[in-house]
């Protein structure tokens, strides 16, 4: 029990630190108790804590910071893409509407009767702003490219405007191609091949049918094969015709303009539906016509 309590007596024994100052001055002590010193590691523990998490929180903010500005930075790039881009587009769009007015232009002087066509919408597959920015970079280049050879045409149109008016690259009519130029197997239940000397444009009786070029008409009436049937000579050796027609609205030796109505869709003649074949000859050969229509 002695020993025990001994223990205990020495456990609650004060500390005595002594400072001895290398001068002359007198040695100074300073008494801790056991909880003091408790006290002050616990103290000094809090302190060193205390500076770990302010540091931690000084270079969280700094990184949150450098995070915050980066976003801005971002931002402003995307910003800036977007107006490049949208100034991109604005150019090709004004670039495409000058292009269709020119071909316009060119239709009008060749005699061509159509509506303009909407320039198509190329299509691009988003990856990122910078892939879009280098196609419409590429879009431009075909637009320019485009635009020179259009030049070019519009000077060789104009000084042979009488060719290219007579020239028969008016769709005749408006439809879908059911057949085209060329060998095919006959529609008419024969496993024998036969050539077919036109195309086919399929379509409704009664559709307009529009003469394809400038010329004087040299054949209207009946055939055995395409019915109702109308001849026109554009000169330059060229001749168009027109078959399976419902009814005939002009008459051998009149003269007819590029886009004039000259008769109505039918199916007369041997024919399986309603439809325009559409021949041209020229130099007594036939050609396949979509060498001619744009």
């Amino acid at each position: 029990m002695k020993r025990t309590q001994n223990k205990k007596i020495k456990k609650k024994k004060p500390v005595t630190v002594m400072f001895v100052p290398g001068n002359t001055d007198k040695a100074r002590k300073i008494t801790l108790t056991a909880r003091t010193i408790k006290i002050m590691l616990s103290a000094g523990a809090l302190i060193v804590f205390l500076v770990l998490m302010s540091t931690w929180m000084a270079v969280s903010d700094r990184m949150e910071i450098r995070k915050v500005n980066e976003i801005k930075q971002e931002n402003r790039d995307k910003d800036k893409t977007i107006q490049n881009m949208k100034q991109q587009m604005e150019e090709i769009r004004t670039e495409q509407e000058a292009l269709t007015q020119r071909q316009v232009q060119i239709q009008k002087m060749m005699g061509i009767r159509a509506e303009p066509e909407e320039t198509p919408n190329r299509g691009m597959i988003r990856t990122n702003d910078r892939e879009i920015l280098n196609q419409t970079e590429v879009i431009k280049e075909e637009i320019t490219d485009k635009s020179r050879t259009l030049d070019k045409y519009m000077q060789t149109v104009k000084k042979n405007q009488a060719y290219y008016k007579a020239l028969p690259n008016q769709w005749p009519c408006h439809g879908e191609i059911s057949s085209d130029y060329g060998w095919r197997k006959s529609p008419f239940k024969s496993r024998n091949e036969s050539f077919h000397d036109g195309i086919d444009i399929a379509g409704q009786v009664g559709s307009p049918i529009l003469a394809a070029g400038e010329g004087t008409v040299i054949f209207a009436g009946w055939t055995t094969v395409y019915g109702k049937t109308i001849e026109i000579d554009h000169g330059y050796g060229i001749i168009s015709r027109y078959g399976h027609n419902s009814q005939l609205m002009v008459e051998n030796g009149e003269k007819v303009a590029k886009g004039q109505q000259i008769a109505l869709m039918g199916t007369t003649g041997r024919s399986t539906g309603p439809h325009l074949h559409f021949t041209i000859i020229k130099a007594g050969t036939t050609q396949d016509p979509l060498l001619y229509l744009p």
